[in-house]
């Protein structure tokens, strides 16, 4: 009998365990809040003011700054128990000025997959990041005034709390060139409970650097001083927009320069004549 006790005890406890465990990792319902502002697509619903974290780690310095910029509102139909999205004011500017993307709908939007933006190829133009990437453009344009969320930067992970639901993120202070880094602080349902879900970005980085070497240690007045310099030119996503890359030199007092001798190499390729646009630029 005690045996049998025992045995029943040490079940309980080992049920009691698992519901407990259980309760540990569900996320608990969201009560979605909302304010008096309609929806446009459907009038019935209202702004949803419920927040989310938003975190980027992986960051490639501590000193980066990183903005969100939000791309999606999120409107609840409290009759209908439904959630529906449209685009930010901000995000409609964008659109209504691009031949491309003038006419592209929410529903469209939400469709649209990331490609492959850390190598160098896209499966197809119609891609989240080819459109985020012109939006980027759009939003370091000044004169578009689009106000984002700044995010706090702790031991190379960035976070914000935001609103629901779609936000771009973007680098406003690095060294690096960040891949394009989407997210979403969304809602999912289940037996007509909402949780509303933060998110998580793994950024990736592609490194920039650069040294400068001469022919030789020293030079008499009026010899002709050779020098290298090398660049390791970032990897950018194939379809990123404004993929312009600079490199520029200061040169000591008593120095000119002789534009015939620029050499622009590709390893052991001169791509100088043969290969993109290169312009030659001196100041003062």
């Amino acid at each position: 009998m005690k045996n049998k006790l025992i045995k029943k005890l040490s079940n309980i406890t080992m049920l009691f365990a698992i519901l407990f465990n259980l309760v540990l990792t569900v996320n608990a319902a969201t009560a979605i809040t909302t304010n008096s502002v309609s929806g446009k697509t459907d009038t019935n619903s209202k702004y949803v003011t419920n927040k989310g974290t938003l975190k980027v780690t992986n960051l490639a310095d501590e000193n980066d700054r990183l903005t969100a910029y939000k791309i999606l509102d999120t409107f609840y139909n409290e009759d209908k128990e439904s959630i529906s999205y449209e685009f930010t004011s901000d995000f409609k500017r964008f659109l209504s000025g691009s031949d491309k993307y003038k006419n592209l709908t929410v529903d469209e939007y939400t469709k649209l997959t990331n490609g492959d933006i850390t190598s160098s190829s896209t499966k197809t133009t119609s891609t989240l990041d080819t459109l985020v990437s012109s939006y980027a453009s759009f939003i370091r344009d000044a004169e578009n005034n689009v106000l984002g969320t700044p995010m706090t930067i702790t031991d190379k992970t960035a976070e914000a709390t935001v609103e629901a639901v779609a936000y771009l993120v973007l680098p406003t202070e690095t060294t690096k060139v960040y891949a394009v880094m989407v997210g979403n602080v969304d809602f999912t349902v289940n037996n007509s409970e909402w949780t509303l879900n933060d998110e998580t970005i793994v950024a990736k980085t592609s490194d920039v650097s650069i040294t400068k070497t001469v022919e030789k240690e020293s030079y008499n007045f009026s010899d002709e001083q050779n020098y290298t310099i090398k660049v390791t030119v970032p990897t950018y996503p194939t379809n990123a927009t404004n993929r312009t890359f600079e490199v520029s030199d200061t040169f000591s007092n008593g120095l000119t320069y002789d534009t015939v001798s620029l050499k622009i190499m590709d390893g052991t390729n001169d791509i100088t004549e043969t290969d993109g646009v290169f312009t030659q630029s001196i100041d003062g």
